[in-house]
């Protein structure tokens, strides 16, 4: 599996890069994806200043792509997530609190039953919090009140 976000046809011309490098001076090329680089010039060994692995925190395969991640990784990657997927439920519901709050109970429901018999938490979590998401619509269509 390649990961979309290092497909090269979606780079744009800054995700190829030169750095100097710090023992001799002389130029190396980078790619975004590089996480070092040897100077061909000297043979030192130069870490890439831009490397971004900010996908680590919300990318179901990221032990797969980068290994073991710690523990405290992990932790921020569920939060990263969770965070992203209330806050973009949020935008939907604007004002109407009575639907994000029961979002959210639906969430801590669904985590006490994720933390009894498993599951994937990613999955899990984004559905229950957009579980209700297109209620709106369905209510105006089919002219139901069944929402409130």
């Amino acid at each position: 599996m390649k990961c979309p976000g290092q497909e090269r046809r979606h780079w744009k011309p800054e995700d190829i890069f030169d750095v100097f490098c710090p023992r001799c001076g002389k130029k190396i090329e980078f790619f975004k994806d590089d996480v070092r680089r040897w100077c061909k010039s000297c043979g030192a060994q130069v870490n890439n200043p831009r490397i971004d692995f900010g996908c680590v925190e919300w990318c179901t395969y990221a032990e797969q792509c980068v290994g073991n991640l710690s523990g405290e990784v992990k932790e921020k990657r569920r939060g990263f997530f969770r965070d992203r997927i209330a806050s973009e439920m949020r935008k939907v519901f604007g004002n109407d609190r009575k639907r994000i709050n029961h979002a959210n109970r639906v969430v801590r429901f669904a985590e006490e039953i994720l933390h009894g018999e498993g599951g994937d938490p990613t999955v899990v979590i984004t559905a229950s919090y957009l579980h209700d998401i297109g209620i709106r619509e369905a209510e105006s269509k089919y002219n139901s009140t069944a929402g409130n």
